[in-house]
Parts: structure tokens; sequence; C-alpha cells
């Protein structure tokens, strides 16, 4: 399926109802300029000043919301997940915070955290839907909160999950158990998912969480034991080769990992005076490590032979293409220096085209790292790909790869366009400049061509 910015706007905003067809049309605007010009300033991604003073009335119009943006949005989702061919879709949940500490002009920001002082900004739970071949489908959650949201005059003890950050874990995984998805959905998560709450709501569902400690008692044949013990005491099997990303490096690097798995573990309510009765969770348990590092995965899925093991493996390392998502929003379209300061409504509409923007660029680097027979007309435009070739004095030719178009984006930012041993992949960053580069050489192209 081919899919351009143009096209991917049209498609992301489809369904959309701001109940005025001046804001529809704007919204499709903000978007093109948000990709062609990668940053969160009006001035920044919109050049053309009466662009800029209609994107300002737009972001504090009454008649736009975060839900209203977003809705449409999740509704093309669905229909992405409902055409694909494979069973299993991965759900990735995770939060990260925008920190608007350092602009005081900014009003009606909560609290997102303390040290020496308050840290004020806003908060974001967000769902990411992907493939197991590593595909970005589009988001089916996004929620802002700050914990200026909550009664915090009263003790942790004594609130219950909803007036606490911790419950939006449960409303997301709550809210895309009613969108009654017909494919086999796996929440992954990580350490902080590891409450009881969160692993209660996800009881018939199928999911992936890494334990936050293995200091947890568990019981298994009516015995109460420590996690820790209890999976010392099984047997080791080796062997299991996982390609995990370096940080560093910036690449994905092969390991070797061991395994120790228990099956069948129930983790019993924890101690909470004001509510009893609850029964206890069942599910397996692995333990993953090698010389550096150590997970401890809970998991619905079954651990019937070594292939069901990498399999959860895969699956879950596959998490960290959340926190690439959020680089890019962060790196990329630097969403914490959003200078709005009409309302927090106003900043939450801007964050809200970001996050669908950010996913259109990422949905571009990975189906180039990982789709390389896919033709890179697919993503781009012919006279996009006519420029960029003309300008590295190239020969010309539509017909190559999105690979091959993705190597030649990256040499925009000097890098030397191959992978070899020494020479990692372009990263996120990279990527991002050269697509900014890459739009002004469009322009510049099709006006000579003129």
């Amino acid at each position: 399926m081919k899919l351009t910015n143009t096209q991917f706007i049209e498609n992301t905003f489809k369904t959309l109802h701001l109940f005025d067809k001046r804001l529809v049309k704007r919204t499709h605007i903000i978007c093109l300029d948000l990709l062609e010009n990668a940053h969160s300033l009006v001035k920044k991604f919109s050049k053309n000043p009466l662009h800029q003073r209609a994107a300002y009335d737009y972001f504090s119009s009454r008649k736009v919301s975060p839900e209203a943006l977003f809705q449409p949005h999740q509704d093309h989702t669905l229909e992405v997940i409902d055409q694909e061919i494979t069973s299993d879709i991965l759900v990735l949940h995770d939060t990260t915070v925008y920190n608007f500490t350092t602009h005081p002009a900014k009003i009606h920001i909560g609290r997102i955290g303390k040290g020496h002082q308050d840290y004020y900004g806003v908060a974001q739970h967000t769902s990411l839907a992907i493939t197991p071949c590593n595909r970005p489908l589009g988001l089916l959650n996004l929620e802002y909160f700050d914990y200026d949201d909550f009664n915090t005059s009263l003790s942790r003890t004594k609130r219950p999950l909803e007036e606490k950050a911790t419950g939006r874990w449960i409303s997301a995984i709550n809210h895309i158990k009613k969108l009654s998805l017909q494919k086999k959905i796996i929440h992954i998560a990580d350490r902080e998912s590891d409450f009881y709450g969160c692993l209660k709501s996800l009881e018939q569902e199928w999911f992936i969480i890494r334990a936050s400690h293995k200091n947890r008692y568990v019981q298994r044949d009516s015995h109460l034991l420590r996690l820790r013990d209890l999976l010392e005491k099984q047997t080791l099997q080796k062997g299991f080769e996982l390609s995990i990303y370096d940080t560093q490096k910036g690449a994905y690097t092969f390991n070797t990992f061991s395994c120790q798995v228990v099956k069948d573990v129930e983790i019993p309510e924890p101690h909470r005076p004001q509510k009893k009765g609850e029964s206890p969770i069942r599910c397996h348990v692995v333990r993953v490590f090698d010389e550096e590092r150590e997970w401890i995965l809970y998991t619905s899925l079954p651990l019937d032979s070594r292939e069901d093991i990498f399999k959860v493996l895969d699956y879950y390392r596959k998490r960290w293409h959340i926190e690439s998502y959020f680089k890019v929003l962060k790196t990329t379209f630097k969403a914490e220096e959003i200078a709005l300061h009409q309302s927090k409504e106003a900043i939450l509409n801007l964050l809200t085209l970001l996050n669908m923007m950010a996913l259109r660029i990422y949905w571009t680097i990975y189906s180039a790292r990982n789709e390389d027979n896919e033709p890179a007309l697919k993503a781009f435009e012919e006279c996009e790909i006519k420029a960029l070739q003309t300008y590295l004095r190239v020969p010309l030719n539509i017909n190559i790869s999105i690979k091959e178009m993705y190597l030649m984006i990256a040499r925009l930012d000097n890098h030397p366009g191959k992978i070899t041993k020494s020479i990692a992949p372009p990263g996120i960053l990279t990527i991002s400049r050269g697509l900014h580069k890459l739009y002004t050489l469009t322009q510049m192209f099709q006006i000579l061509s003129t």
C-alpha cells in the first residue's frame, strides 16, 4: 500500500469531526507542516506568517480537543489491524513525561514529580500497536495526566487505583479490551506495570510483563515461596540467541541468553486491610539472563517448548519500539519545547498531533530497516526521490527500494550511507534531520523544474 505524507494525513483524519470544515482543513495543513519541518514551535514548523496565526487560533479553539483529534487515528489503527495477515498484535504500554518547569509562562500545568523543587509538565500514557515483524500500526490509547489530577492529601494506601498515577495502566488496558479486536492482542510492558491491580486487569488477556523485583512471594503447589528461590531450583536452559538493541552503539547486537522457567505460579493479593477477597493471579515466569542483563517476565503465553520460550523473549525485546517512538517525539519534534501559553488544552492539542506525526516518521524509519524489497514509492513521492538523487549526483531511478532511499536520506546528515561491521545503521535523529533537508530539496527541485 502506497503511503506518502499526504496520504498518511488523509487516512489518519478520514473521520475527523470538528464541526467546522475550516478546522479540519487546518488540521491537514498543520500536520503537513509538522512533517516537513519537524518541531514543536509554531514559528519553526510553520514558515508562513498567516499559517502561524491560524495555528495559534486552531490550538486554542474550543472545538478542538485531544479526544476529537485522537479518535479518527484510533479508528484508522483499528482498520489497519483488521487488515493484518498476522494473528498476533503486540500492544506496547509505557508512560513518558514532558518537563515544562523552565517555561513559567505556561498556565494550568500540573506537577509531574518532586526533588529539590516541584517539576511541572504533562505525563502521557501511550499504547502503541506493532506487528511481530516490527511494523508500527498506530496508537490505541493516548492519555494525559499530572499529579494534581489526584487527591494527594490522602495517603496512597487509602486512595483507590483511579486516584493514583498507576491507575492509568489499568484504564489503558480496559480501554483496549472495550475495542473488541478480533486479533490475538498481547500486552507488553516494563517494570512500572508490575503491581497487583494491573496484573489483575490482564487476568483474561495475553501479556508479557517484566517483574520489578524477584523477592516477591508467590504460591506454587500450595506453598508460599520467594520468586528468586523458586527460580533457582529450575533447570537451566542455554543457547537462546537474541539481537538486543545497544543504546551506546545505536545498533542491534547478538547475545546468547540462558533461561529458567516456572509454570503455573500464583501471585497472591497484597495485604490491604480495606479490601480483601481477590483471587490470586495465575501465570508463568521466565528468567532470562546473560553476563550483562537479567529479565524476569510474567506471561500468560504458553511455555511448553523452547520455541514458546524464544517467542516470549522475542516479543518482550520489541518493547524497545515504544522507547524509540518517544525518542522521535522528544528529539525530532522537541516536544518539551512547546511554547503555547494560551491554556493546557492548547498544549495537549499540539501534543496529540505531534504523537501522530511522530508515528509517521517512525513508520518510515522502520519500514526502511525491515522491508528491504519494498519500493521507495511506497512512502515517498516521485519528485522527492528525483530531488534526492539529483542533489547526491546519482543516476535517476525512481524504482529503488525504500532501504536505498533510507540510506541516501542518511547521507544528507553526513552518514556514509552504508552499513558495515564498523558503521552502525543511521539512527532516528540522523534520519529525522535528513528528512527535513529532503523536504527543502524537494521544494527547490519543484521550483527549478517548472
